[in-house]
C-alpha cells in the first residue's frame, strides 16, 4: 500500500485524532525510515547465524504479538507481587481541564456524533501540541505521586501502571492503576480528590473493589496497540490512533521500577518470570555488570559448589563487524566524587572521562577520519541498551541514518547526501503528493541538537517512538 491510499482512505475512519494529512504523512515517514534501517542492518548472532535486526527487534509495529506477551507478562508480575504483598488496586483517570481542549464532540437528537469547536478553549493554549499536554498530565501525576498518603507507603509497597490515552479529539488523558496497602486507600482517596479538585482544578475519576484488575489494565493496553496487531486489515497500522502515537512522540505506558531491568530479563529467554528473576537479583544469585552507558556487560550466577558462572557476556551478544576497532575508556570504571558527593566522571587508572563528555560531540563536518569510525562504533555499541527511553531509541536510529547518509565507505564526509532515506519509488508516476514536496514531511533534513550532526538552517529536533528490542536469545 503506498501512502496515498492511506490519505485517502483516512476519511472512513469516525475519528482523526486530531491529526491533519500533513500529521499523517509525517507519520508514516518516521515508521518507514524505523523500518528501513531495521530491513538492511546485519548483525551475526552468537551461533554464527546472519539475521537481520527486524528479525530480532520487537517493539509496536515490529513484531507486535511478541511484544505483546511481554506486555502482558509485566501486567501478570505486578498484580502477582501485589497479591503477595496483600496490595489492593485503585484505579485513577486524570483529564485536563475543558480549556485545554480545542475540540469536542456532541451527540445530536437522531444519535449522531459531530465535532464541535469548544467555547471554554483558552487561546493561550493554542501552541500547545499533544506531546505538551501529557508532559503537564505527567506532572500532575508525578504531585499524585508526591502526596503524603502515597510517599509515606513502604517504595515496596506502591506499584503503578500507567497509560497514555487520546480523547476523540487527540487530546490526552491519564489511566493509571495503583497498588497500595488497604489501611492507605481511605487517606489515599480523600488527598487524591482534594489535589485535583482544590489544587490542580482537572478532571478526574477514582475507582476501588476492583474485581479484576489484570483485564482491567489489559483492556487499555489493547485499545492503543490492536491497530499493530490486525495484520490482515487494509491499513494494518496506519489508522489514526495509531499514528498519534508515533506523529507526537508519546509513550503508550510506564510502569513502576519493582522489578529488574527489562533487557537483563530477556536475557534469559523466559526461563525465569520477572518475579523469580528480580527474587534471585535481590538475592545475590544472579549477578550482573554496566558500563558507562548503563548497558549490561556481563551476567554472572553464584552457584554454592561450583562458584561464579559467566552466564552473558556483551561481545558474545551479537557482533556488527565494524572496520577496524579504536582503542576505548575500558568498561571497568570507577566513579570520581567531587566535595559534595556527586559523581563528576569516571576512571579506569589511566584515563579520566568527564561525565558531561558525551555532550560535547563535534558536528560530523567537523569530525576527522578516525574520530568518524569511533563515532560510528559507538552509535552501534548504543544499540544494544533496549533499556533507554523510547525517544532516545529512535533518535539513536536518526544518527545513525544520517551518519550512513553524509559519510561514505572510506569514512570522507560529503556535503551532498549519497542515497535517498525512501529509496526509488517502485510504482513510478508524476510529481505530485509527494514526501519531498510536503511542508515538514523530509523527516531527516529537520534533525537538529543531535549529537555528530548539524544540519543547515537550524532545523527541528524530531524524536521518533521507536522502543528498542534485543534478541532474546539465552546461551
Amino acid at each position: 500500500m503506498n501512502i496515498m491510499e492511506v490519505l485517502d482512505s483516512f476519511g472512513k475512519y469516525k475519528y482523526d485524532y486530531g491529526l491533519t494529512k500533513d500529521d499523517i504523512q509525517f507519520a508514516i515517514e518516521k515508521v518507514e525510515r524505523a523500518k528501513f534501517f531495521l530491513d538492511n542492518q546485519i548483525i551475526n548472532l552468537p551461533d554464527g547465524r546472519p539475521a537481520t535486526l527486524s528479525q530480532v527487534v520487537s517493539n509496536w509495529y515490529v513484531n507486535p504479538h511478541r511484544y505483546v506477551s511481554e506486555i502482558k507478562h509485566r501486567i501478570y508480575s505486578l498484580h502477582n507481587y501485589a497479591v503477595a504483598k496483600d496490595l489492593v488496586p485503585v484505579f485513577i483517570t486524570m483529564t485536563l481541564p475543558t480549556e485545554y481542549h480545542r475540540y469536542k464532540f456532541i451527540t445530536l437528537k437522531n444519535g449522531k456524533e459531530v465535532k464541535v469547536k469548544n467555547n471554554n478553549f483558552n487561546s493561550e493554549f493554542s501552541d500547545l501540541t499533544p506531546r505538551d499536554l501529557v508532559q503537564i498530565l505527567n506532572n500532575n501525576f508525578k504531585k499524585m505521586m508526591n502526596l503524603r498518603a502515597f510517599r509515606d507507603i513502604d517504595k515496596n509497597k506502591r506499584l503503578y501502571f500507567k497509560v497514555i490515552e487520546p480523547h476523540k479529539t487527540g487530546d490526552p488523558h491519564l489511566h493509571a492503576m495503583l497498588y497500595i496497602p488497604k489501611d492507605n486507600v481511605c487517606k489515599f482517596w480523600s488527598n487524591f480528590i482534594y489535589l485535583c479538585k482544590e489544587k490542580l482544578k482537572i478532571q478526574y475519576d477514582i475507582q476501588i473493589n476492583i474485581l479484576n484488575p489484570v483485564n482491567y489494565m489489559i483492556k487499555y493496553i489493547l485499545k492503543t496497540i490492536d491497530d499493530y496487531r490486525f495484520e490482515n486489515t487494509k491499513l494494518f497500522q496506519y489508522s489514526p490512533l495509531a499514528l498519534w502515537y508515533i506523529r507526537w512522540g508519546i509513550r503508550r505506558f510506564s510502569m513502576s521500577r519493582n522489578f529488574v531491568r527489562i533487557d537483563l530479563y530477556r536475557r534469559f529467554n523466559g526461563k525465569y518470570t520477572l518475579n523469580e528473576l528480580t527474587n534471585l537479583v535481590k538475592n545475590g544469585v544472579i549477578e550482573y555488570f554496566r558500563n558507562l552507558k548503563n548497558q549490561i556487560t556481563d551476567i554472572f550466577l553464584n552457584d554454592e559448589i561450583i562458584g561464579s558462572i559467566n552466564l552473558w557476556t556483551k561481545k558474545d551478544y551479537f557482533d556488527y563487524n565494524p572496520p577496524f576497532q579504536m582503542p576505548k575508556l575500558r568498561e571497568k570504571s570507577i566513579p570520581v566524587y567531587d566535595e559534595n558527593n556527586k559523581i563528576i566522571g569516571y576512571t579506569n587508572g589511566c584515563e579520566y572521562k568527564e561525565i558531561n563528555s558525551d555532550f560535547n560531540i563535534k558536528p560530523l563536518s567537523k569530525m576527522t577520519r578516525l574520530e568518524l569510525v569511533q563515532y560510528e562504533n559507538d552509535l552501534l555499541n548504543e544499540f544494544d541498551n533496549p533499556f533507554l527511553d523510547e525517544e532516545d531509541l529512535d533518535i539513536l536510529v536518526d544518527k545513525y541514518v544520517i551518519f550512513n547518509k553524509y559519510v561514505d565507505e572510506d569514512y570522507n564526509y560529503q556535503e551532498v547526501p549519497n542515497f535517498w532515506l525512501r529509496g526509488e519509488d517502485l510504482n513510478l508516476r508524476p510529481s505530485g503528493y509527494e514526501p519531498d514536496e510536503l511542508p515538514g514531511c523530509s523527516t531527516p533534513r529537520q534533525l537538529a541538537g543531535l549529537g555528530g550532526f548539524e544540519p543547515p538552517n537550524a532545523g527541528v529536533k524530531v524524536q521518533c517512538l521507536t522502543a528498542w528490542r534485543q534478541p532474546i536469545i539465552f546461551g
